[in-house]
């Protein structure tokens, strides 16, 4: 009889373990899924991300356009258009052109290109 009631409490005690695990364990695959869920529906830090339209230095009309890793430059009246990768650290972003690094700091709507040093462009936010 002590045999049988000493099983019985091996049994229990291995049920209760493992109950414990398994509802630990569910509890944590949840986290992870209300984690990730929460990351992926966070709003982008990234402010340069969509459209931007003004002018080049000469007065001609572009467009950039920035998605998660690449920037498109194009001139919408003349039809030209070149796109590269691009990196960012908070408001400014650079990127490399055929002969020189671009630089483009954001103030409010505004994003302002510097090719090397030289003024290049000024565009809004659209």
């Amino acid at each position: 009889m002590k045999n049988t009631f000493k099983i019985f409490g091996i049994i229990a005690v291995v049920a209760v373990i493992g109950l414990t695990i398994t509802g630990c364990s569910s509890l944590l695959s949840s986290l992870s899924v209300t984690e990730n869920n929460a990351t992926e529906k966070a709003p982008s830090s990234n402010p340069f991300l969509g459209k931007w339209l003004g002018t080049d230095y000469e007065g001609e009309k572009m467009l950039f356009v920035f998605d998660a890793t690449k920037v498109t430059l194009s001139y919408p009246d003349t039809g030209g258009s070149n796109s590269t990768t691009y990196t960012y650290n908070g408001n400014v972003a650079t990127f490399k052109g055929p002969n020189f690094t671009a630089k483009c700091t954001i103030s409010e709507n505004t994003m302002t290109v510097l090719a090397g040093e030289t003024f290049f462009a000024k565009l809004s936010k659209q």
